[in-house]
């Protein structure tokens, strides 16, 4: 049980808009809104950085919701897009690039 679209909603996020912040396929968000598979914990980081709430009322363990004061010059939007044009300027899959970049497989 989680708030992962009604969250989204009211940030006026679309679900496309979050595939690409996060990186993942649209059938893997679509399985975390609807509750079919686990929502690993480096995307429930990273969804309450997008969001600034904590994970515990994102994933309904409190309802009080605590909003992050996060403040950063880094813009993981246009970060995630050049990340995407350099994979495909290079040609490389993405599991190329996490090797290249020593990234896991299981984010």
């Amino acid at each position: 049980m989680h708030r992962l679209e009604d969250v989204r909603l009211l940030n006026n996020y679309s679900r496309f808009q979050i595939v690409e912040l996060l990186g993942v396929s649209k059938r893997a968000y679509i399985n975390w809104e609807n509750n079919s598979e686990i929502i690993p914990i480096r995307r429930l980081m990273q969804l309450s950085n997008i969001y600034r709430i904590n994970i515990d009322y994102l994933m309904c363990l409190t309802n009080i919701k605590l909003t992050k004061n996060i403040k950063s010059d880094i813009d993981i939007e246009n970060i995630s897009f050049r990340v995407r044009e350099i994979r495909t300027e290079l040609n490389l899959t993405i599991r190329e690039l996490a090797e290249i970049l020593s990234i896991d497989n299981a984010t």
